[in-house]
Formats: structure tokens, C-alpha cells, sequence
């Protein structure tokens, strides 16, 4: 059975899901997808897939580009079993609107999940592999767009002819 592409980006690069699927949806990685010295695809497609894995992210880098948020998430990796907001505004000397309105930024990004006994919350880190999966995608993207882009000397320089590049095959010629 064939994997069918999922299409669940929204925002600005949306548009370009449908008609260039990125790989990891669709398949496994391979040997193929690993950076190559031969520049196959034209920099625009690059740049499409690159925004796609970008907006997939978005939540997750903003949850982890705070430095307070860094901290109470770094807390709850060490106390795996779960904290309270108060535990949490103890160890990482913040109050506990700020811990709270912090875990909530990082819940919706879902690296953090939250427990309900009774009347108490208990925060932990979330089990789901997803965000991280995706920044991983995102990694590996910027590194081959950024390797591909460095490896002038074996791809083709894009020549000005009357003051505009010119293609061929899908090469900068």
C-alpha cells in the first residue's frame, strides 16, 4: 500500500504542499535524499520546502527560544515523573503566572503534556515524538540547502545574459 501525502501546514507556505509533498511524508529517507553534490532542484523548490518545514516548526521554536521556557522545560526532563506549576516556579525562580502561562505556550507547541489527579495538574514532557521528528526535518533541510549552496565549484553558476539568469533542466546554466 501506498503512503498518501498528509497535508496539515497552514500559513504562508501552505500552497506549496500539495504539488511538492516533502519527502518524510510521503516515505522513508533514504540514501537518495542525503546531500548530493549534483544540484537537482532549483533553489525556489528548495526554498518552498525549506518555508513548509519552517512553518511546521513555528510553535516549537518559539516554546524553546524562550530562556525561562528552556529552563522549565530542561526541569521537567530531570524530574520525568511530572511537576506542579508551584514545584516548577520553586526550581526555576519564576512566579507562578509566568510558569503557568509558559507551560501553556509549550503545551501548544506539544513537547509538554499535562496530568489532572483530582484537583492538581501535574506537568511532564510529552511522549509524542512529533515536534521533534519535525524540527529534525528541519535541521536536515537547512543543512542540504546550505551544503548544496556551498558546493559552488560543482554546480553550475548561474550566468547573466542580458541581465537575468537563464535555466535548463532544471540546472542554473
Amino acid at each position: 500500500m501506498e503512503n498518501q501525502p498528509v497535508s496539515r501546514a497552514r500559513g504562508k507556505f501552505s500552497h506549496h504542499r500539495a504539488a511538492n509533498p516533502p519527502v518524510h511524508e510521503t516515505r522513508r529517507r533514504t540514501e537518495e535524499d542525503r546531500p548530493t553534490e549534483d544540484c537537482t532542484l532549483p533553489a525556489a523548490q528548495h526554498m518552498a520546502l525549506l518555508g513548509e518545514e519552517f512553518v511546521a516548526c513555528s510553535a516549537l521554536l518559539v516554546a524553546l527560544g524562550n530562556e525561562s521556557r528552556q529552563a522549565i522545560f530542561l526541569d521537567l526532563l530531570r524530574n520525568w515523573g511530572g511537576l506542579r506549576t508551584y514545584e516548577i516556579a520553586e526550581h526555576v525562580g519564576l512566579s507562578k503566572p509566568t510558569v503557568s502561562h509558559h507551560l501553556g505556550v509549550m503545551k501548544k507547541a506539544g513537547i509538554v503534556s499535562v496530568k489532572r489527579i483530582g484537583t492538581m495538574q501535574i506537568y511532564h514532557p510529552s511522549e509524542s515524538m512529533e515536534p521533534w521528528k519535525a524540527l529534525s526535518q528541519l535541521a536536515w533541510k537547512a543543512y542540504r540547502f546550505v551544503k548544496e549552496e556551498a558546493s559552488q565549484e560543482t554546480c553550475p553558476k548561474a550566468s547573466v545574459s542580458a541581465g537575468r539568469r537563464t535555466r535548463k533542466d532544471d540546472r542554473w546554466t
